[in-house]
């Protein structure tokens, strides 16, 4: 199964490569959850938990790979900059696609916290630049306050309350 195997790759590769197969997975799994990605009749064919699997392998992947490039000096082909956008950004799709499943929650909040953790103000500057864009498409956050998370949010909550 493709989640099994995402959960490997911070043990076998910290290279382009991963980060490269994270974004792929994390890609598919939230175009097929978004209803946006081409393999969506494939994928709803098949039972939605295989598909919120594989996002929150691929993010939990992503937090391994910020925490193990936020303490290396290695610097290989694209920025750090990128990838920690890319991870807020997947992060944040990820609890509006399938903020019902525990595992995408708690996956997507541990990228967070680590991305916040490597880059504080790059972390802030994402979270804020992507709810400006989701506000700036007459789409209105649906999901709850920082203030009164859902049991289900809390984790995530707790990670971007100190983003502000």
């Amino acid at each position: 199964r493709r989640w099994a195997m995402l959960r490997l790759v911070p043990h076998c590769d910290r290279g382009p490569e991963a980060w490269s197969a994270t974004s792929e997975a994390a890609e598919w799994a939230l175009g097929v959850l978004e209803g946006t990605g081409s393999d969506v009749p494939y994928a709803l064919g098949d039972d939605d938990r295989e598909t919120k699997a594989c996002l929150a392998a691929a993010l939990a992947s992503r937090a391994a790979l910020v925490s193990f490039s936020s303490r290396s000096s290695e610097d290989a082909g694209e920025s750090l900059e990128q990838r920690w956008r890319d991870t807020v950004r997947f992060a944040l799709r990820a609890v509006r696609a399938a903020g019902d499943c525990p595992g995408v929650v708690q996956a997507a909040a541990d990228a967070l916290g680590g991305v916040r953790a490597a880059d504080p103000e790059s972390a802030a500057r994402e979270t804020r630049r992507f709810h400006e864009e989701r506000d700036g498409d007459g789409e209105k956050d649906v999901s709850p306050s920082p203030s009164s998370p859902s049991p289900s949010h809390a984790p995530l909550y707790s990670s971007l309350s100190v983003l502000g």
